[in-house]
Order: structure tokens, then sequence, then C-alpha cells
């Protein structure tokens, strides 16, 4: 899953004197503009280059966001893409009859989703964001869901047992 995160050259000036401003170090707005805008110019005309996305990739415009708002949004969107490619891969798997390679293709998932993304959430999640809460919630229903077949038993007990508010899941 490839994602392109952009926002305009003036929202990313402003963003990075607001960091510079965090470490106590001033910065003329204008000066991050125009040195943000030549970088792109200078980019542009490169094969591959970080401002320009590539063909295949999720674009993301974060103008509107704060950094902490912008890094939400990516982080739920880039785990939901996963939990995407999660279906796709162990579906083809189970179609060749390759359980081991099923059985990898959620292992891995579960590594990035508990060494990624919950680790960078969690924060949001012990101040209650109710976009991560959600987030998590649906990729858990999803990979349950999507390793049911690998080991039955495991899944059932983790889908079926109801959790609080009823919903099945124990988080």
């Amino acid at each position: 899953t490839k994602v392109f995160v952009t926002a305009t050259p003036e929202a990313r000036a402003s963003r990075r004197q607001s960091q510079l401003a965090e470490r106590g170090v001033h910065a003329d707005l204008r000066g991050l503009l125009d040195e943000i805008r030549a970088r792109d110019e200078r980019d542009a005309g490169r094969a591959v280059a970080p401002v320009k996305p590539a063909a295949d990739a999720v674009v993301l415009d974060t103008t509107t966001l704060t950094i902490e708002q912008a890094t939400a949004y990516v982080l739920d969107r880039y785990v939901l893409a996963k939990t995407r490619d999660l279906v796709e891969d162990v579906t083809r798997a189970m179609e060749a009859y390759d359980l081991f390679g099923a059985c990898a293709t959620v292992r891995s998932f579960v590594e990035t989703l508990t060494n990624w993304y919950i680790r960078r959430s969690r924060q949001r999640f012990w101040d209650g964001d109710r976009d991560a809460v959600d987030t998590l919630h649906t990729v858990l229903d999803v990979l349950v869901r999507v390793a049911a077949p690998l080991p039955p038993f495991v899944a059932e007990e983790i889908y079926g047992v109801p959790d609080i508010d009823g919903r099945g899941f124990k988080i």
C-alpha cells in the first residue's frame, strides 16, 4: 500500500514554523515558504520525487489538519489499507490451498498492527479518540473473520464471547 501525504506549501511552511518554535528556534514564515517551494520545484523534475504520488498511491491531502490530526488520519487510513491487503492476500493464498502462506500473511499483519498502529496510537486510545477506537474495532473484526478458517476454535473464542456492550469482542 502506497500513501502519498500532501498539503499546500503554505500549510507545510506554517507547520514547520510551529515545529521550530516549539524548539525555541525563530523562523520566518516567508523564508520557509520560499524554501519549500524551491525544493518542490527541484523535486518535480526528478523521475521519482517526493512531491509526485505513485500512480497507484492513495493521496491524502492534510492541508486543513493539524500535525496531530494529519498523523492520526494517515495512521487510520494506512491500517485500513493494510487490512484490505490482508483480505486480498489471505483470500488469494486460501484459494491456492496455501495454508502456510495465509498464516504467514496473518502473522505479518498482526505484527504490523501491534508494533506499528497500536503502539503509535496508544495515546489516542488513552484519550478516548473515537476514530482510533472505531478503526481498531473495524480492523479486529476483519482480522478475526479472515483468520477464522486458519485456527477455527481460537477465532470462535475471540469473536464469539460477548464483551460488556455485546459486540462480541475482547479488546
